[in-house]
């Protein structure tokens, strides 16, 4: 009996050892091995729009398939997991306005201790583009107007920014109901709804309208408002660009620029003698700009984006008489033009507000010499407004009469 136990010890002792020096002699241990094979990869998804390459945020992960959650990615646009060995899984990449796109997440496919995937997704045919114009001015398109879009059967909710051109785009589905919220700053919010048909109509959001503030004038004060058009301004005077390019010599390929960077507004070539410049938008608020400045930067290969500033005076064209000045009367200027009251100056003239960045200038006109807009001047001071005095618009500019 002593000797089979003996016997069985022994064997047990040199299959162990045998073991042991099989895994010793390829260079590892059992415990290294177990570390191995447990040892998680790491997993990032990158999403970006297919035509404008530009990051897509918080797009949705659905593991569904292979019995896992719906996850969501962050502001930039990037999804990160780990995996273990053993996974394997087709997941759903979803975004509103695009068309689904299923990638293939394989643990035993990736080299190394991690992977980057690289998705980019197309726009959906249920993708339908707005325009968000000035109720006043239908030339001007309004920028940076929040648009928020609800789906009134299952109250899903899209939330989107203008761009520089007055644009949005959202994702309508045929046959349902929704509400449209406009919102911008210094213009009245709007709603509107509609719904579709079989067939979504293309030009269902075109021309949305909005209603500035100012506009309260006409129907409470008795008297008319222009608002000057600031649309128009894009052809002449004191405006900041942002340059992306200059070139001496050669052909500069416009489309591929304007690829990249239509978003932020118009994208044009200025020449300066034999040098060619390419610069973006047009904005007469250095605020904007600069805002606009640091996003294309942030984009490749625009990284040495500047500002520039363009000063023009107009010049009366050869040949035709020179316009004579008009003379108005400045009578304050508001941050908030609602808290103008101009009841008792309807008999002065006609009441005009010229917008000059966050302020709102209210002037009278309809003068026909400097005498007139004078005493109107000394009228509008005995209405109370103190700092009422007489200007001179010419070449585009304001100037005080002495």
């Amino acid at each position: 009996m002593r000797t089979l136990t003996l016997l069985f010890h022994l064997i047990v002792v040199q299959m162990t050892f045998g073991q042991e020096a099989f895994l010793q002699e390829n260079g590892r241990d059992l415990a290294s091995v177990e570390k191995e094979v447990s040892e998680p990869k790491k997993v990032s998804i990158y999403v970006k729009d297919m035509r404008t390459m530009k990051t897509v945020p918080y797009f949705t992960v659905d593991f569904s398939s292979c019995g896992h959650p719906k996850y969501r990615s962050s502001e930039m646009g990037v999804f990160s997991m780990e995996t273990q060995e053993g996974f394997a899984c087709y997941v759903r990449i979803t975004k509103v306005g695009y068309a689904n796109l299923d990638l293939l997440i394989d643990y035993e496919s990736i080299d190394g201790d991690k992977k980057t995937y690289n998705v980019f997704l197309s726009r959906s045919p249920n993708y339908y583009h707005g325009t968000i114009k000035d109720s006043l001015d239908r030339h001007l398109y309004l920028e940076d107007t929040e648009v928020e879009l609800v789906c009134n059967s299952d109250k899903q909710i899209q939330q989107v920014i203008s761009n520089a051109n007055g644009e949005f785009a959202v994702y309508l589905r045929p046959n349902q109901m929704y509400t449209l919220n406009l919102k911008r700053s210094a213009y009245r919010s709007a709603t509107y709804q509609f719904k579709t048909g079989d067939k979504v109509d293309p030009n269902l959001l075109k021309g949305m309208l909005l209603k500035p503030l100012v506009t309260k004038l006409r129907r409470d004060r008795g008297h008319s408002v222009v608002k000057k058009n600031r649309a128009s301004r894009s052809t002449g005077h004191n405006y900041f660009s942002v340059q992306v390019l200059s070139r001496q010599l050669g052909k500069i390929n416009l489309a591929e620029h304007k690829q990249h960077l239509n978003g932020y507004g118009e994208v044009f070539i200025e020449m300066d003698g034999e040098i060619s410049k390419v610069k973006v938008g047009k904005y007469f608020n250095r605020t904007k700009a600069e805002k606009v400045l640091r996003d294309i930067r942030a984009q490749e290969g625009y990284e040495d984006a500047f500002l520039t500033q363009t000063i023009k005076k107009s010049a009366p064209a050869e040949g035709k008489e020179q316009i004579k000045p008009q003379y108005m009367v400045r009578l304050a200027s508001y941050l908030n033009p609602e808290l103008f009251d101009g009841k008792n100056l309807a008999h002065l003239g006609s009441v005009k507000a010229l917008e000059k960045g966050e302020w709102t200038i209210m002037l009278i006109e309809g003068f026909g010499n400097l005498q007139e807009a004078t005493q109107a001047s000394t009228a509008a001071k005995d209405q109370g407004f103190m700092a009422a005095h007489v200007v001179e618009w010419k070449d585009n500019l304001l100037k005080r009469v002495p």
